[in-house]
Order: structure tokens, then C-alpha cells, then sequence
């Protein structure tokens, strides 16, 4: 008994210490801060031991009582004369926001329950006076000498709150109720004053955004008020009037910034201000309604500002009308100034790596069909595209073939007349050039026509922008089925015509870079020895664009050859640049729509070369906010749509292709728009990139990326967005109540995460752990949780948005309601274990992507789940399996189109419950899928398989009958089927096929058959055939 007892003490004496040492912890990361970002003077934890955080000393006891010593005078609000004057920035009200939240932190993390019951009230006040100052238009009045005082209420707060976490203090327990009184009188005192001061000065100036958050604001504010404002939400109720006159209002705005084709509302000048006016408004309803709807802000005060919002929103929402209405009726077109240089310099360009296009280019212009036909050459600025255009212009063979030809530049800022004009000045010397000039345009069409009518033609239009170049310029040209041709360059995929023939400049390798840079360097003369090391490090840095090679070769050209010269351009390379490639790659962002934008400026927050998963990029994007809703179209398919303009207007890339053929699996941006993503993301406001001085997010931007330091949470009351490097051992997102997207990259299951339940806009969470109350979490709809995760909450899968849930391995539990439907649309790691869990999975009616293990504790289990039949889940598109299932019966739904097995231990004679799946495109089979000696294939069976690969299976024999088995097979992979003696001879006859790649410990004769398909494709005609052998192979003994 005395033992137990003992044991119980130091139980709750360790308990007790890990609370001290959490608090300290908190009070270190807060002055720890202040003194980084403003320069503060010397705290307690400024100790010769106190090197990088308390935990390494706090269970020290006499360290311990000496901070505690030494807090009481930091407890109280740093004053603005003790700061240095070079942090002009920080104001009276960035450190009030700092000081009550350090106070809230520890108040949320007091865990004796009576105690925590008793400060209740004060937490409320605290959080009340830390919600007004986050309401962003009072930010301009701290220096008003009416305004109500802040400054004493939260020294006497923090006087109260320091005392009850460290004092020792004996006479402060009988004290403890009359002086948090007094505290609560004050603040009452503070918030009378406060709704006078209010009432007395409402028109106060109304805070603006970026134009590239206004837009975006303002669209996701819309739609999420349409939530909020459908029946039978009372969650607004008691200011439901206010809110909907603000959403009548924003939505008339949002109308009319949505009726603006050409140009772009973010391209009129005298649009910018009353938009980015909107945006400010826009920002501070969401944070309004958002505080009330945690209880931050009681409903006097969020009503009165609702109110005066809505009566200013009102004349800039007119104002803004007003100009939107003659764009909206093709009033005006705004003109850009055309960069010259960019042409001047393109038409010289030496051409290297280029030869491959530009030999099928020119046998597609002087050959191939005689139909008139439309030949596009696409890549981003500075590729040099016009650059090949010229050379293919210019070839002998191209003035020997045609009869008319005729080059005409097109831009970003055409008109439809020049570029008639300039047409027929090319190929009608008759007419005088004056003439030509002042004729019509249905006059210069008439002409055009009549010129080339009968006549082989190739005209050339450079530098196209929109697809609507050509709506009035295909008129002119006749189709005499002569073999006259149409050539143009952009930048932009979808200016191309149907059935146009497409092809898309590649970047030049280091390689080319070099050899292009020694050529215009050198001419016809080699780059001495000794400056070739330097040259090709030179010509590295390029990033495969042709422009910058030929910009610093003619740096280099007015250096002496000299190595310490060419070093000098080497490292100040970006500056030679900037004023050609940059401004060229700027007027790409400038023209980009509206709605693209931000998309855009999102790579900026992935690294230099990333290769970036477009699924998850997909899911990033529509938590955001970033796309635009349409009827009959889910958000991600939309992403998609978007992400396919960028890459179709050459500012993405693909980086690796899915294996169903359905678009990229991966994408990258190139460095230089990398850079530029970066610059304007600074410019814009839109991705702050934190380092240590965290008050440099009181600074305009709403999405935020850092090192996941708890300390950060003190200054993102008005963060939309966060991603974290890393999550810290505890980290506190209560005042966070704006986030989207909480994303830790390196998260640990062991780390805390506070006050979750209170993000109630969040839509994207990516973290180690959870906390066990989540019904508040509304809206969100990805949910990836850390690797120790096992058992879900009932509450999670009832969020009737979530639709992807990650785990490393999940569990419903034994509370779990199996008539509780979800709307869940992608599961991974689910176990499958007893007849129980299949009547879970039929909750989720809606899944299309289902991660599963079948666990089993082997073949005598009689608890175990007898067969594995999904059919029920009749919108299954992809299904991945692992786990042994023996002979046991299966089904697989009939709609699925990707199927992975991995160690199930079919025997192959039921294959043909998956060959006979019609839909079935992808299928792999790993680690003893399916087991025997020998596979036979049927006669119609895998009629839609377009990748097949093999992993680890222990058969020696494949036969296949025909070629028709597998009639549509594009790849097949091989990878450790050391048994299997050869790929059948059948396979070489199917006439799509790709790709054969055979990988690890497989037998010669299968790389000796692989060969030999090739071969036999050779002969049929297919020159694509790729065989691909990586690693070690052997002979049969």
C-alpha cells in the first residue's frame, strides 16, 4: 500500500514537472522571439546555459527557481521605447497580439480541471481583446490617444497569470479570486469604452489586398457564405441579416469581375484600387464571421462591424460596376509594350539541339499532305522558336517549293489590319506599300485570297497569344490541295488549331548549351583550353534556354579571354539576363488569366527542381481556394484543366506521365519561372517565406511557409495558409481560426498539435496526431494522419466533406455506426479483418481510390474474413491489395481500371476474374500475386490492358495464344522473375506495344526475347519500340 501510494506521488510530481517545464517552454519561445524579431533587452533565458531551448535544463530544480525568479518583471507588455528604432515596423499593437497570446497559451495548457474551470472567463476576455486587435483596420490607430487601453488591461492580466503559474507566493491562493475580479472589471470597463469608441469613429480606412488575393478572396468568400446561408444552419442566425446583404454585395461584385473576357480585371489600371478595396472587405468579413463562429468575438461587436462593412462596401461595389460594364461590352483593349530586344535577338541565333525538329519541321513543310495544313511550333520564352521558324523560312528548299511566302509578327498586341497588311506587302509586289496600308480590312482579305489562289504558299505568323488570331485570318488562305502551308510560333498550346501538327522545343542539354555558347563566342574559331572549364559551368547555369546562352555569349564577346573574366560573368550571370529572358518570362505572368495566377505563384512554395505530385498539387490548389466552381465538374477535375493551360502555355512541365496514359503524374517548373514565382510572390504578397523574424507576417500576405517553431503561432491570426519544413514537439494553432491548409512536410506522430478543433475553415491537414474532438472541422476534406494512427474516430469519417482520408494504418474501431454513410472518396491502409469490416467499407459508397490489407493470422484462421468481394463498390476506379488470400473467393468491382495485387497467393487458374474486369488498363502483380509454374491466357481477356508489370512472381512459363490477348498492351515490366525463361513470341506481335523493360535477377533468355520482339516490331514497321534492361541477369544452370 505505501509502496502504491509512493509510486502515485512521483507519478503525479513527474506530471507535475512536465507541466512547469511546458510552460517555460512556452514563455521561452515567446521572449526568445521578441528579442530575435525586435531586438528586446537581455530576458531570464539569455543564460551562458540557456543555448537553444529550456527543455535541455528544465528539470534542473535550481535553474528551474531562478527563471522563475526573474519572470515576474518580463510579465508585463514590452514597451515600444525599449525596442530598437530600426524595427520601425513593429507597433504597439503587433506586440499587445504577441503578449495576450503567450497569456492564452498558457491558460489552454492549464490541465487541472478545476482550475481551468475558474479561468474560463478570463481565457474568453483574453481572446475577446486578441480578436479586436486582429481585426486589421485597427492596426492603423495604435498611435491614437483615444483609443481604450489595451496596454493596462493585459499588464494586469499578465500580472494575475504569472502569479497563478509561478509564483510562490502563499498569500496569493486567498487572493487569487479577488484579483482576477478585479481583471474582469477591467476588461469590462475596457469593452464599454471600447463599443463607444467604436460608435464615435466607424468610417475608419478600410485596409486593401493584393490583386491577386482580392480576385481570390472575394471568389471563395462567395461560395462559402452560400454554406453558411443555406436553411437550416443556424450557425449565423443571430447575424444572418448582415450576412447576407454582405454576400448580395460581394456576389454582385464577383459577377461583374466574372463578366470581364479581355482583358483581365488585374490588367485595367483604374480597376486595381476599388478591386483590391473589395479584397480588404472581403479579408475582413471571413475573419469576422470566423471569430464568431468560435466564439472569439461576441455579437455586439462582430454585428456592428458587419454592418459598417456593408455600408462601405456598397459605393466601392458600384464604383467597381462602373468600370467593369464597358470592358464587359468590348470597350477596351489594353496594349502592352512589345520587348523588341527579344526579336532582335532570336533572328541571329546560332541553332543547336535543335536538329531533330527542325529536319521533321521542314519534311512536313515541303512534304506530307498536299491539304492545306497548319504546322505549330511550341515552347516557352526564350526557347527560340521564332528562331527555328526563321532558319525553316529562310532554307533554299523552302524558297524552291513555294511560290508566295511571307512572314508577319504577331504579339500580344496584334491588330487584325497590320497583320493583313503586312501579308500581302510580302506576297504582292504589284501594290505599293502605301496603298496596302490604307485599304479595309475586307479589302486586304480579298486581295490576300486572289494572290494565293493556285499558288503553293507558306505564310508565317510569330509570336501568337490568343486563339482568336486566326478566327478571321483562316479566310484568306485557299485550300488548292497543293501543299501549301501555315506556320506559326507561341507559347501557348491552345492557340492551335484542330488537327493542327504540333511540335514542342525541348530545353537544350549542358551539352548543347556549350557547343551553342562556343559557336557564338567563338564563331567559327574553338574557346581556348583554358577557359573551356569556366565556359561550360557558364553555360550550365543557362537552364537550357537558348536566349541566355546568346545573352552572356555576347557578354563575352567584349571581355578579354581571360578565365578571371569569364569567372566575373559567371557568378553576376542573372544580371546580364535580367533585362531580356526575365522581362519576356514577366509578360507570360502578366497575360496569364486571372484565375491561373495564383496556381502559378503557388510553385514558388516547392523547391528549386522539385518534382511535384500532381495529385497532391491538385488537392492543394482546391483547399486553397484557387478554383473557380462550375456545374456537373468536380474541383479537382477543374485543377487538372488548369494545370494542363499552364503546361499548355509552356510555364509547367510534365515531368513523369501516369501509366493509364491520363495525363501527368508529376510536373516542374523551370528555375528561371521559379525565380519568377519567387519575386512576384514578394511582390504580391501572396507566399511569405518565414525566417526567424516572425513579424514579418503583420506584413500583407496570407500564406505562410516556415520551420514549424511553436513561436509562430503568436502572429498568424489572419494566415489563410501554413506549411511547415518540420512540426515542433508542440505546436499551438488556436489563434490560426483563417487556415486552409495546415501542412507539416516532416511531421512526427509524438509531436502535439493544440486548438485543431478550432480551425473551422480548414480543408487540409497533414499531421502526426489528433486530437480526440473534431466535429468542428467542417469543411475539411483531405485528412493524412502520422504513422502511429490506428484507430479512428467515429467523428472523422461523419465529416461529411472529407473525401481523402491517408493513415498508415486504419481502424474504425468498435464504436463505429455501420448505417452512418460518408462521402469518402479515397481510403488508404484500410484492414480488412472479419465480415465487419466489409460492412464498414460499405459506408463509403462514393470510393474511387481504396488502399486495403487483408490481415489474417493464416489459413486455419476461422475468424478471418472468408472471401474478398468489393463488388458493392460500384464506383471503384482503382483498388490496391496486400495481403495472402490464398484460395480463397474473390470479386473485384467491374468498373476498376487499376488494379495492384501484392502477395495474395491466387492461383493462376482464377486470373480470369481479373483478365475478364473490362475496364482494367493498369495491372500489377507483385511479390506472389498469384502463384504456380504456369500462366495461360484466355481468348477475351485483358482487352483494354495498356500496362501490365510483373514483380517478384514465381512462374517459369507464360503462354499466350495471340496477340489479341493482350490487343491494346503498351508496356510490360519485368522486375525479379528470376524463373520465367522468356517473354512469348505473341507479345512482339501486338502493334501498340512501347515499351519492354526488364529489371533484377531475371534469366538472359528473357532479355534475349525481349530483343528479339524488337526486332520483330522493327520489321512490322514500329520504329518506337523501346527495350530497356536494367541490372544483373544469369543463365540457367
Amino acid at each position: 500500500m505505501l509502496k502504491n501510494r509512493f509510486k502515485s506521488k512521483r507519478k503525479r510530481r513527474k506530471e507535475e514537472e512536465e507541466e512547469e517545464g511546458l510552460h517555460i517552454s512556452i514563455v521561452y519561445g515567446y521572449f526568445s522571439n521578441l528579442s530575435t524579431t525586435c531586438h528586446f533587452p537581455q530576458h531570464p533565458f539569455a543564460l551562458p546555459y540557456a543555448t537553444a531551448s529550456p527543455l535541455i535544463y528544465l528539470r534542473r530544480p535550481i535553474i528551474l527557481g531562478i527563471i522563475k525568479e526573474q519572470l515576474m518583471e518580463m510579465f508585463e507588455m514590452p514597451r515600444l521605447n525599449s525596442i530598437h528604432q530600426t524595427q520601425n515596423r513593429i507597433n504597439k499593437f503587433h506586440l499587445l497580439q504577441a503578449f495576450l497570446t503567450l497569456l492564452l497559451q498558457l491558460l489552454y495548457h492549464k490541465t487541472d480541471l478545476i482550475v481551468a474551470r475558474f479561468l474560463y472567463k478570463l481565457e474568453k476576455e483574453l481572446r475577446f481583446l486578441l480578436t479586436i486587435l486582429g481585426d486589421i483596420s485597427w492596426m492603423m490607430l495604435d498611435k491614437d490617444p483615444d483609443l481604450p487601453d489595451f496596454e493596462g488591461v493585459a499588464n494586469q492580466a499578465g500580472s494575475f497569470v504569472h502569479s497563478l503559474f509561478f509564483s510562490y507566493d502563499p498569500a496569493f491562493k486567498k487572493e487569487k479570486n479577488e484579483r482576477l475580479a478585479a481583471v474582469l472589471n477591467r476588461t469590462d470597463l475596457l469593452k464599454a469604452n471600447l463599443e463607444s469608441y467604436i460608435m464615435s469613429k466607424p468610417a475608419y480606412t478600410t485596409p486593401t489586398t493584393s490583386i491577386v488575393d482580392s480576385i481570390l478572396i472575394l471568389d471563395s468568400l462567395v461560395h462559402d457564405l452560400e454554406d453558411l446561408l443555406k436553411p437550416g444552419d443556424d450557425q449565423i442566425a443571430d447575424v444572418k441579416d448582415q450576412v447576407n446583404l454582405l454576400h448580395h454585395e460581394l456576389r454582385l461584385s464577383h459577377s461583374s469581375i466574372n463578366d470581364m473576357r479581355s482583358p483581365q480585371p488585374s490588367e485595367v489600371e483604374e480597376l486595381k484600387d476599388p478591386l483590391m478595396r473589395i479584397g480588404g472587405i472581403a479579408h475582413q468579413a471571413e475573419y469576422l464571421i470566423t471569430s464568431f463562429l468560435v466564439k472569439d468575438a461576441p455579437l455586439w461587436y462582430v454585428f456592428n462591424r458587419l454592418t459598417d462593412l456593408n455600408h462601405r462596401i456598397q459605393p466601392v461595389r458600384t464604383e467597381l460596376q462602373l468600370i467593369t460594364l464597358k470592358y464587359s461590352f468590348g470597350g477596351l483593349k489594353l496594349v502592352e509594350e512589345l520587348i523588341q530586344d527579344k526579336r532582335n535577338t532570336e533572328v541571329n541565333v546560332v541553332t543547336v539541339g535543335f536538329e531533330d525538329i527542325t529536319i521533321k519541321t521542314l519534311d512536313q513543310l515541303v512534304g506530307g499532305s498536299e491539304s492545306l495544313q497548319i504546322i505549330s511550333i511550341l515552347g516557352m520564352p526564350g526557347l527560340g522558336k521564332t528562331t527555328l521558324a526563321k532558319k525553316l523560312y529562310n532554307h533554299p528548299l523552302v524558297n524552291y517549293t513555294f511560290d508566295k511566302l511571307s512572314w508577319c509578327v504577331v504579339s500580344q498586341t496584334y491588330k487584325r489590319h497590320d497583320i493583313l497588311a503586312n501579308i500581302l506587302i510580302h506576297i504582292n509586289t504589284e501594290l505599293g506599300n502605301d496603298k496596302i496600308l490604307e485599304m479595309e480590312e475586307m479589302i486586304l482579305v480579298e486581295h490576300i485570297y486572289k494572290t494565293l489562289k493556285g499558288r503553293r504558299y507558306l505564310i508565317v505568323l510569330d509570336d501568337i497569344w490568343e486563339s482568336n488570331v486566326l478566327d478571321g485570318l483562316l479566310r484568306c488562305f485557299p485550300d488548292d490541295g497543293n501543299g501549301s502551308r501555315l506556320l506559326f510560333t507561341s507559347r501557348n498550346k491552345d492557340v492551335a488549331p484542330p488537327n493542327s501538327v504540333i511540335y514542342k522545343l525541348p530545353f537544350l542539354t549542358d551539352e548543347q548549351s556549350w557547343e551553342l555558347l562556343e559557336k557564338k563566342a567563338f564563331g567559327c574559331g574553338i574557346c581556348p583550353a583554358g577557359l573551356q572549364g569556366i565556359g561550360k559551368k557558364i553555360a550550365a547555369r543557362c537552364c537550357g534556354l537558348p536566349l541566355t546562352v546568346v545573352v552572356i555569349a555576347g557578354v563575352l564577346l567584349t571581355m578579354d579571354e581571360e578565365e578571371s573574366k569569364w569567372e566575373e560573368v559567371g557568378v553576376n550571370l542573372a544580371s546580364y539576363t535580367d533585362n531580356s529572358v526575365r522581362q519576356i518570362l514577366e509578360l507570360s505572368y502578366k497575360h496569364l488569366p486571372d484565375h491561373l495566377k495564383p496556381c502559378f505563384l503557388y510553385f514558388g512554395g516547392f523547391k528549386e527542381d522539385e518534382e511535384i505530385s500532381v495529385g497532391n498539387l491538385k488537392r492543394l490548389w482546391v483547399a486553397e481556394g484557387f478554383i473557380r466552381k462550375e456545374k456537373d465538374k468536380s474541383a479537382e477535375n477543374i485543377a487538372g484543366e488548369y494545370l494542363m493551360e499552364l503546361i499548355d502555355k509552356s510555364l509547367v512541365m510534365i515531368g513523369k506521365r501516369r501509366i493509364d496514359g491520363r495525363g501527368a503524374k508529376s510536373c516542374v517548373v523551370h528555375d528561371l519561372l521559379h525565380d519568377l514565382c519567387m519575386k512576384k510572390n514578394k511582390e504580391e504578397s501572396f507566399l511569405k517565406y518565414l525566417n526567424n523574424d516572425y513579424s514579418t507576417i503583420f506584413e500583407k500576405g496570407h500564406r505562410m511557409q516556415g520551420n514549424g517553431d511553436s513561436a509562430i503561432s503568436s502572429y498568424c491570426q489572419h494566415v489563410r495558409s501554413f506549411v511547415a519544413d518540420k512540426q515542433s514537439s508542440s505546436f499551438n494553432v488556436r489563434n490560426m481560426r483563417l487556415l486552409r491548409v495546415l501542412y507539416f512536410k516532416g511531421y512526427r506522430s509524438n509531436c502535439k498539435t493544440f486548438g485543431i478543433e478550432y480551425l473551422v475553415n480548414l480543408r487540409y491537414l497533414i499531421i502526426g496526431n489528433l486530437p480526440t474532438w473534431m466535429d468542428s472541422l467542417v469543411n475539411l476534406e483531405y485528412l493524412r494522419l502520422g504513422y502511429s494512427f490506428r484507430y479512428l474516430l467515429p467523428s472523422i469519417v461523419k465529416m461529411k466533406k472529407l473525401r481523402y482520408l491517408c493513415a498508415y494504418s486504419i481502424d474504425y474501431g468498435e464504436d463505429w455506426n455501420k448505417y452512418q454513410t460518408n462521402n469518402l472518396e479515397y481510403l488508404s491502409n484500410f484492414r480488412i479483418r472479419k465480415v465487419k469490416d466489409e460492412e464498414l467499407l460499405k459506408c463509403s459508397p462514393h470510393l474511387r481510390k481504396l488502399k486495403c490489407t487483408y490481415v489474417t493470422k493464416g489459413i486455419m484462421d476461422k475468424s478471418a474474413y472468408p472471401h474478398f468481394d468489393l463488388c458493392f463498390l460500384t464506383l471503384l476506379d482503382s483498388l490496391s491489395l496486400f495481403g495472402f488470400l490464398g484460395k480463397r473467393d474473390f470479386g473485384f468491382p467491374s468498373n476498376i481500371r487499376k488494379l495492384e495485387l501484392y502477395g495474395s497467393g491466387f492461383p493462376w487458374e482464377k486470373m480470369s476474374i481479373v483478365g475478364r474486369l473490362e475496364f482494367l488498363e493498369v495491372l500489377k502483380l507483385r511479390e506472389e500475386a498469384f502463384v504456380g509454374k504456369r500462366w495461360d491466357t484466355r481468348d477475351d481477356e485483358f482487352q483494354k490492358l495498356r500496362f501490365l508489370q510483373l514483380e517478384n512472381i514465381e512462374f517459369s512459363e507464360w503462354n499466350v495464344a495471340s496477340s489479341e490477348h493482350f490487343p491494346v498492351l503498351q508496356q510490360l515490366i519485368l522486375i525479379g522473375c528470376k524463373n520465367l525463361r522468356e517473354i512469348p513470341d505473341e507479345i512482339g506481335e501486338i502493334t501498340t506495344l512501347e515499351l519492354i523493360e526488364v529489371k533484377r535477377h531475371c534469366l538472359s533468355s528473357v532479355v534475349e526475347s525481349a530483343e528479339r520482339i524488337k526486332e520483330q516490331q522493327r520489321d512490322m514497321g514500329n520504329e518506337e519500340l523501346r527495350v530497356v534492361i536494367h541490372g544483373s541477369t544469369y543463365k540457367l544452370p
